[in-house]
């Protein structure tokens, strides 16, 4: 709930300052509004991807470690790799799979997938890194 509320917030606030320079758009245009929730959405998301990996090693600054690494160092890592594998890698990077939904609002019809698909991508990574830790979880510790 805090991720739309910030998301919406963040959309006002910024229609405010862009309008003054004729660069305004409303939640009714194209793909705007998915953009907007999206935005909610990701933060939900990798707040389940974090807590799933904190579920998996059971260290706080591990968790955080790893969520951090997982959704931000991926990024930096994807940019050394040779630029024939980057199409095909860059929509399994955790950032980029959830970032779609919300930075995708022109559409590219040389584009694969949709923006709704490599979303579930990135909230299957979550699904899974709940799964496991949960089965980790009940194995450990109950």
């Amino acid at each position: 709930m805090t991720g739309l509320i910030s998301s919406f917030s963040s959309f006002f606030i910024g229609q405010r300052f862009f309008s003054g320079v004729g660069l305004s758009v409303g939640l009714g245009d194209s793909n705007v509004l998915r953009a907007v929730i999206g935005g909610g959405l990701m933060l939900a998301v990798a707040g389940l991807l974090a807590f799933g990996l904190g579920l998996i090693l059971r260290h706080t600054a591990g968790a955080i470690t790893s969520a951090v690494g997982v959704l931000f160092v991926s990024v930096i890592l994807f940019q050394f790799l040779p630029s024939g594998w980057g199409a095909h890698v860059e929509r399994w990077v955790p950032f980029f799979a959830g970032s779609a939904i919300w930075s995708r609002t022109v559409q590219d019809p040389t584009l694969m997938w949709s923006a709704w698909t490599e979303f579930g991508v990135f909230a299957g990574y979550a699904v899974l890194a709940m799964a496991i830790g949960t089965f980790l979880f009940k194995k450990r510790d109950a």
